[in-house]
Parts: C-alpha cells; sequence; structure tokens
C-alpha cells in the first residue's frame, strides 16, 4: 500500500527489504535494518561512482560479475558488505535490462523504506520485543558445540553427527542474534562488559565448531583415531551444564584454546612424515 501511496517504479525492492530484515524481535531488526539501508546506500554510490566507466553492455556484465563474486565472499562474513555487492549488482543489472534515470536513488530509497517498515512490524507486531536470555542462549550453544565435538570424538553415526552439528550452529546463531549482537561493519551493536564477554565467547565458539568439523574430515580419511574418552568427558560436560553446572569454567577453556588444543594434540597420522627422497 505504502508502494502504490508513493507510486515506486520499483516497489517491490521494499516489498524484499521487509521480509529480510524483519526478525523475532524489534532489538535485532533494528540492528539488520541498520545493515541493509547502509549496505544498499554503499551499494548505490559504487555504482554511481563506477557508471562513467561502463559506457556498454560487455563493460557492465563485467562489472557484474565482479560484484557477485564480492557477494558470494561476503555472504558468510559480513551483512552490511553482502548487500552493498547485492544492491550494486541489482543496479547494474536494472540499467541494463530496463535503462531508467536514477536507478540507484531509487534503489536507495526503496531499501530504506522498506527497512522503516520492516522495523515498525517488528516493535509493534512480533514477540519477543525484550531482551533475551543471554546467559542461558549461550549456554545452550556451549553445551551444542561440546556435543558436537564429542559426536567427533567418538565417532558417532554421520547421521546422528550431522543432527548434533547442525542444531550447534543454529543454538550459536540464536546467542549471536540475540539483543542485537549482529555485526555491523565488523563489530557488534551491543556495549558494555557483558557483551564484550558474550562476543568472544561466540567466537571461540565458531573456531572450536570449525576444528571439529575438521578433526571430522580427519577421522573419516583414517588419518586419525578420534579420542572416545575424550568424546565422553566431553559429552558428561555437556550434561552438567543442562544440569545447571557452572559455566565460567568451560567458557574460559575454550575462550583461552584449551579445547582446541586438545583437539590438535591428538595424533594424525602422516603429520610428522619425512617428504621423499629426505
Amino acid at each position: 500500500m505504502t508502494s502504490w501511496w508513493l507510486g515506486l517504479d520499483y516497489g517491490f525492492w521494499a516489498l524484499v527489504a521487509v521480509l529480510l530484515v524483519i526478525q523475532p524481535s524489534g532489538q535485532t531488526t533494528l540492528v539488520r535494518a541498520l545493515e541493509r539501508v547502509l549496505g544498499t546506500v554503499g551499494g548505490g554510490v559504487l555504482a554511481l561512482l563506477l557508471t562513467p566507466f561502463l559506457p556498454g553492455s560487455a563493460q557492465m556484465l563485467a562489472a557484474v560479475a565482479v560484484f557477485v563474486i564480492g557477494a558470494i565472499a561476503m555472504r558468510a562474513v559480513n551483512y552490511t558488505m553482502l548487500v552493498v555487492f547485492i544492491s550494486a549488482q541489482f543496479i547494474v543489472v536494472t540499467e541494463m535490462i530496463m535503462p531508467s534515470q536514477g536507478v540507484a536513488w531509487v534503489r536507495m530509497l526503496d531499501n530504506t523504506l522498506g527497512s522503516v517498515i520492516g522495523l515498525l512490524c517488528a516493535f509493534t507486531v512480533c514477540p519477543q520485543r525484550r531482551g533475551q536470555d543471554m546467559d542461558g542462549l549461550l549456554r545452550t550453544a556451549v553445551m551444542g558445540n561440546l556435543r558436537y565435538l564429542a559426536a567427533v570424538l567418538t565417532r558417532d553415526d554421520p547421521v546422528v553427527t550431522d543432527r548434533i552439528q547442525r542444531q550447534a550452529g543454529i543454538d550459536t546463531t540464536r546467542a549471536e542474534f540475540a539483543r542485537g549482537s549482529l555485526p555491523i561493519l565488523g563489530g557488534v551493536s551491543a556495549v558494555g562488559e557483558r557483551a564484550t564477554q558474550a562476543h568472544a565467547l561466540l567466537r571461540a565458539l565458531r573456531r572450536l565448531s570449525g576444528e571439529a568439523t575438521l578433526l571430522r574430515f580427519d577421522i573419516s580419511a583414517a588419518l586419525c583415531d578420534g579420542d572416545a574418552e575424550a568424546g565422553e568427558r566431553w559429552r558428561a560436560t555437556a550434561a552438567s551444564l543442562e544440569a545447571g553446572a557452572s559455566l565460567s569454567d568451560i567458557a574460559r577453556k575454550i575462550e583461552n584454546g584449551e579445547v582446541m588444543a586438545e583437539i590438535a594434540a591428538l595424533e594424525r597420522a602422516g603429520r610428522n612424515s619425512a617428504p621423499s627422497g629426505s
């Protein structure tokens, strides 16, 4: 209705922005909306700066290819930078297919409008508008990642391990999204000592998950036997956390790298093998 009332030429861009920025709470939607607006403005400026250097279709296609590569590279790194490249790509493609004046400005206006509408919807309609239980979310994320590590070390059934890994990723993502803690240009929106500690723990959990996945590849390639005893110990640790045990000790071990050092110390075939001819 807003697009119709304002007579927007590309009103569907605003609708897409609404769908992409809305999160389960107003605070997290605020962060995502800000990221999208910043990314759209950045992409629009990028497209405007490159316009004099894109006189024909060949140059435009080359630019689109570069933007696509940039978007793929940024997809798992930073949402703001992802939107920068996607916006620039959409602007150039639109100018190729439906040439018109001011496409970049229209893109920036539509995405900003959609982000604002999405933000209003989240604050007025969506549940969980208050801050979430960050301590509980962190505890759940730690338990999920420890269970994944235990499943890898004890060489559980691959299907079961996949399910545990997926759940650990979901639990970690929920904690990352809580209280607006999404990254903006590589930083965090939340401030304060507790927010800094939570951010450090979540980063360490991501590194631990990656290390566990690399270990899983080594085990599947018969380069490592795993460690059933250590796996059961981490599984028991996760169970004790679920029963209410203190999180601080295991969180400290995860943050300072003790857990990953234990993984790295596992014997792997060929690690110390001498090169041929030596």
